[in-house]
């Protein structure tokens, strides 16, 4: 590979996810430290102290939730197959790529696009993937949250991490960052979640309800204005249309912590729709790219289990997962942010916007 100045990378963001029992406690330590969501009792003083605590208190419980995904979570080797299909697409094997703008070479310049991974909460680090790009040597890098939905427990909770990473990371200031959007409405989106519905239709009983399920978030981000809910509500009516159905349900999972979270919460509502006489239903993860905890353990074991007590029936659609389609989108989502011109380095004010970073 040659040595030029104007190397491009994309780093690719998540919450992340322990991918074996033992990294369950250092996961939910690094979840309880973060201030931009979680604010422990005594300030951000005792925030450290106080979230070892909690971890060591929840690990053990927790951990016996990853026995049913065998002692891991996939999340993470499902992003690192993303990220290989995506430098597949970015980079032919004669490092020569026809992008949509008619560059030729991977970034136009005949430079091969790299791929790194930064998790918010497990390894490797945000400031891990930041800190390979500028050990390669990279020019520009593509900033990609992994998110369909904008929230602020989510996008700006890793772009936040990756801000202090700049700060904290010598010669990171000095590379140009651009940032994919959430991509929940794209049409290929759409359409590949609208295709994964049509086949859980398809085999699921025919009185079957479209339920949809997000993961909640507090309620204070709400009442300060997060677009979480009204994004999450659009996008599933968005796939539902794709997908040819009239009527569907949205509820929010995953809840921890004596706050008030988003509603409705998901087995609540479920056991309000059992009691009206609903039995079987085609479950829909919306606002989650890979399978993990979340999706394996809450909704494929435990909110499963209660449907078939109830003598009902759940037809859960899978997430993108390492879908091909996934990958051509994400290639097609870097394209367009490597179409922009470059525009100077990061600047955090101008990379980061009204982000507020402690």
């Amino acid at each position: 590979m040659n040595e030029k100045k104007d190397r491009t990378a994309v780093l690719l963001l998540n919450h992340g996810a322990a991918d074996s029992q033992p990294g369950v406690r250092v996961f939910l330590d690094n979840i309880f430290q973060d201030i931009d969501i979680i604010r422990l009792p005594g300030g951000t003083r005792f925030q450290g102290p106080f979230a070892r605590l909690l971890s060591k208190y929840r690990a053990p419980r927790v951990e016996r939730l990853y026995e049913y995904m065998g002692g891991g979570s996939p999340l993470l080797s499902y992003m690192r197959a993303q990220a290989d299909a995506l430098r597949v697409r970015l980079n032919q094997p004669d490092g020569q790529f026809v992008g949509e703008v008619g560059e030729v070479g991977a970034d136009g310049r005949g430079e091969e696009i790299e791929v790194f991974l930064g998790l918010r909460y497990y390894s490797p680090s945000i400031a891990d993937g930041l800190g390979e790009a500028v050990k390669r040597k990279v020019r520009r890098v593509v900033v990609f949250p992994q998110y369909p939905q904008h929230s602020v427990t989510t996008v700006d909770s890793v772009l936040r991490q990756l801000a202090r990473a700049v700060a904290q990371t010598p010669g990171a200031d000095q590379l140009a960052l651009s940032i994919v959007p959430a991509f929940g409405a794209e049409p290929a989106y759409v359409d590949l979640m609208a295709a994964k519905v049509r086949e859980a239709i398809a085999r699921a009983p025919t009185s079957a309800r479209l339920l949809f399920t997000a993961h909640s978030v507090p309620m204070k981000f709400v009442d300060e204005g997060d677009v979480y809910p009204e994004t999450c509500q659009e996008q599933a009516a968005l796939i539902a249309a794709k997908a040819g159905v009239n009527q569907f349900d949205l509820a929010y999972q995953s809840r921890s912590g004596p706050v008030e979270w988003l509603g409705p919460d998901l087995p609540a509502h479920v056991e309000k729709l059992l009691a009206t006489g609903e039995k079987h239903f085609v479950l829909v993860p919306l606002s989650f790219v890979q399978d993990h905890l979340e999706t394996l353990v809450e909704l494929d074991v435990q909110l499963a289990a209660g449907i078939l007590r109830a003598g009902g029936s759940l037809t859960r659609v899978r997430t993108a997962n390492n879908a091909p389609e996934f990958a051509d989108l994400c290639a097609t989502l870097v394209r367009r942010e490597l179409a922009q011109p470059l525009s100077g380095t990061s600047g955090t004010a101008q990379i980061f916007g009204n982000l507020q970073v402690e």
